[in-house]
């Protein structure tokens, strides 16, 4: 079965009331839960494997990658989906996302690359 390999970058800036805590320390919470989040969605869909999350903490570069079944505009949407489904389970707001609330401290993510490989035959 042809898998589709996508990487995204992305810079994440922690915005709205921290009550004084550390951006960086409220960005590695927030990525862990995204990195949980990740792993729930490839448990519950057959089609979507090796999730992974990285990230600078200090500059807010992060980067997550995953395989998914199939290629070209289905797979990108099915891992679209799951990536807006993780950071927004895990409270933060993607570039797909237009509302923000600043109230409260939460990720908001920034796309700054994509790239697609392919895999199988």
């Amino acid at each position: 079965m042809m898998q589709t390999g996508i990487t995204w970058r992305f810079t994440v800036q922690v915005k709205g009331d921290t009550s004084g805590r550390n951006k960086e320390e409220l960005l590695e919470e927030h990525l862990d839960c995204v990195a949980d989040e990740l792993m729930t969605l490839e448990e519950c869909n057959e089609h979507v494997h090796d999730t992974s999350i990285g990230a600078e903490l200090a500059t807010g570069s992060v980067e997550i990658e995953l395989m998914v079944d199939g290629r070209g505009p289905k797979a990108l949407q099915l891992a679209e989906s799951v990536v807006r489904a993780a950071i927004h389970a895990a409270g933060g707001h993607t570039p797909w996302d237009n509302s923000t609330d600043t109230k409260s401290p939460t990720a908001e993510y920034t796309s700054e690359t994509q790239k697609l490989s392919y895999a199988g035959c």
